[in-house]
């Protein structure tokens, strides 16, 4: 997948793994 990020979030900050399945 792919690592996007970081992203803010009311939590603090961390990485969003996206995976895209076919």
């Amino acid at each position: 997948g792919e690592v996007h990020g970081p992203v803010k979030t009311q939590f603090g900050y961390h990485l969003l793994e996206i995976t895209s399945r076919t």
